[in-house]
Order: structure tokens, then sequence, then C-alpha cells
């Protein structure tokens, strides 16, 4: 009697330890599987963004050559609003979630594609910044497409798109087509 006693508490310690880790083990899948769904929406927030940040660059190199016939200028506008972006995607995005599912591939993938947008983000606001309002060389310099700042200014745009270029290339990793085991971890996700 006492021995099936002890065999019952044996067996109801084991079964409840059984589903106590069975239960643990689908909490995490599910905490990782909702950080999983946060990052990939984080990294499509950021491609709309970075096209946006693209469109503006490429005006501003387009009138910066005077291509089409038109003369070399600063495109003002086009400039300020690239400085008036927010940086897209940060380290911040998915630092704190759970991605014990990920693979190790990809949160290196995650943490360049980061630091790339960073560093872009940085330059985006360093030619922003250098690159005075269109009114203060309307009242003091003339023409901004004249002489050595003209030129470090073609520089800078070319160094930003040279940045914007290796982004693009590593966002494309992340592309929507692709396999999301490959991409957001080794365990099935159903949000594509």
């Amino acid at each position: 009697m006492i021995l099936t006693g002890i065999c019952g508490v044996a067996l109801g310690v084991g079964l409840g330890f059984l589903a106590a880790t069975v239960m643990s083990s689908r909490t995490e899948y599910n905490m990782a599987v909702r950080d999983g769904k946060a990052v990939y929406q984080a990294l499509r927030a950021a491609e709309d963004e970075i096209a946006k940040a693209k469109r503006l660059l490429d005006r501003a190199i387009v009138t910066a050559h005077g291509i089409k016939g038109a003369e070399p200028s600063v495109d003002y506008e086009a400039i300020e609003q690239l400085g008036a972006l927010p940086a897209p995607f940060t380290v911040d995005d998915f630092v704190g979630l759970n991605c014990s599912k990920f693979n190790r591939e990809t949160v290196n993938k995650l943490f360049t594609y980061a630091q790339q947008v960073d560093e872009l983000w940085d330059k985006i606001g360093d030619v922003a910044a250098r690159v005075p309002p269109e009114s203060y060389h309307d009242r003091n310099e003339g023409t901004a497409a004249d002489g050595d700042a003209f030129t470090a200014y073609r520089r800078d745009l070319a160094e930003l798109d040279t940045l914007m270029r290796s982004t693009l290339r590593t966002q494309e990793r992340f592309s929507p087509s692709d396999n999301l085991g490959d991409n957001l971890g080794d365990y099935p996700i159903d949000f594509i």
C-alpha cells in the first residue's frame, strides 16, 4: 500500500515535471515566433524608408552632376528631406528579443544590416549638416556649384551612394521570397 502510494506520488511528480517542461518549451517557441514577426516587420518598414532615401539621393546626384543638360547644382530640397528621415532600423529593433530560435547566420546578418543602416544614416546626417539651407547660399555665396565645397559635396554624395548600395545588397538577403526558415530561424512561421 505504501509502495503504491510512493509510486503514485513519483508518477505524479514525473508527469508534472514533463508537463511543465513541455509548456516551457511551447512558451519559448511562441515568444520566438512573436519576436521573429517583430523583426520581420521592422525589416519591411526599413525597406520603405531606405527606398525613400535612395530616391532622394539619386535625385541629389543627378542634380549635382547636371545630368540631362542642366547646370550642376545642389538639390537643397532633396538633401533637407534626406536629412529629416529617421533611421529606419537599429540594433534596438531586435536587442532584447528572444532570438534563441534564430540561426547564428541570421543574427549576424541582422547585426550587419543594423550597423550598415546606422553608418548610412550617420553619413546622411553629415552630408545634410554640411549643406547650408538654400537661403544661405542665395544671400551669401551666389551659386552653390562653385569651388571646392561643391567638389566635396559631390564626393560626399558618391560615398553616400556606395554606402547605400552596400546596405541595399544586405537588405536583399532578407527578401520575403526567401524561405523564412533560412532567414529568421529554423522554425516555421506563417506570416509571409
